[in-house]
């Protein structure tokens, strides 16, 4: 399949593939328009970066990239892979596979010196495929459970 990647538009938040995509992760129908835009708006302050997958004009796939500068690297970037989602429809066909490809070339582009993520031990051989090593730890503190 030939797939189109784009970054995120601000009308992208109208469709419902976009959330149909996004559910994927976690279940979730379509938000008011008036916070889609508010948090598209903070995303664009904050220089994160959301690509998306188009089949026509349909929304199969999306992928967050963020980046931060490093002390220890002499203001290297460091960029973090996140919310990486396929549309139900479209799993198995390459839609993650292009949407971490193009996301490494983006951060060769930016002259990252690493790119990490998290993830499930489910999905971790799918990220091991595509050239990511296991390092270390991933802890977390959810602070909603306070």
């Amino acid at each position: 399949m030939s797939f189109k990647i784009r970054l995120l538009q601000i009308a992208d938040l109208q469709q419902e593939s976009f959330y149909q995509t996004l559910s994927a992760l976690r279940p979730i129908k379509k938000i008011a328009d008036s916070l889609a835009e508010e948090i598209f708006n903070d995303c664009q302050k904050r220089g994160i970066e959301t690509y998306v997958v188009l089949d026509k004009e349909k929304i199969v796939g999306t992928l967050r990239l963020l980046f931060e500068s490093k002390f220890y690297h002499q203001g290297r970037l460091a960029a973090h892979i996140e919310d990486v989602a396929t549309h139900a429809d479209y799993q198995g066909k390459g839609v993650g596979r292009v949407l971490v490809q193009h996301a490494i070339t983006v951060c060769r582009a930016r002259a990252c010196y690493k790119i990490i993520l998290d993830c499930s031990d489910r999905v971790a051989p799918f990220y091991q495929k595509q050239g990511f090593v296991l390092h270390e730890n991933c802890l977390r503190y959810d602070l909603d459970n306070d």
